[in-house]
């Protein structure tokens, strides 16, 4: 359902989530649509410029060609991987979509982040998107969440994010 444009921004937004990784930092991307697909079969642990070179390739084949926005199963899969030991988990979930089971959604981030060890931040691209999945997520979460309008500079907004995301939470 995502458009060029918005597809763009998502390409855009991710590879600044990878060139700001700290070094020993362990990482995956879930595309989702109608079914979810995972970039790796295992997190990767971010420790070197072939790595990351790598991965920003693999991100530049992204296109929007895989349907709907179905949120639900991809999220479920990434919360029922093993957690690593001493790695606490942020998952930063993009989508300009509206999904039909915004309450199911919700409550499956809210049973797995329930410790401040998981936290969820949510990346809302383009008008239209469903503002109460994003917020509400982000809310039960424990995380922060940004609206990124069509015509709206996406580099800025993620940094924002990231620097959100590394301030620690208070339960």
């Amino acid at each position: 359902s995502m458009e060029e444009t918005r597809i763009k921004k998502v390409k855009e937004a991710l590879k600044i989530f990878m060139k700001s990784l700290p070094k020993k930092s362990y990482y995956n991307i879930v595309s989702f649509g109608s079914t979810y697909e995972i970039m790796y079969p295992e997190s990767q642990l971010f420790s070197n410029e072939v790595i990351l070179t790598e991965t920003l390739n693999r991100l530049e084949s992204f296109s929007a060609n895989m349907g709907g926005t179905e949120i639900y199963e991809g999220l479920e899969n990434v919360f029922n991987i093993k957690k690593i030991d001493g790695y606490p988990r942020y998952i930063f979930l993009l989508t300009d979509g509206d999904v039909s089971n915004t309450s199911e959604v919700i409550k499956l981030i809210q049973n797995n982040c329930k410790d401040l060890m998981t936290r969820l931040f949510s990346v809302g691209i383009g008008n239209g998107c469903s503002t109460k999945l994003i917020k509400c997520s982000a809310k039960v979460g424990n995380g922060d969440f940004i609206l990124i309008d069509d015509n709206q500079d996406v580099s800025s907004k993620i940094i924002d994010m990231l620097s959100k995301s590394i301030t620690p939470c208070i339960n």
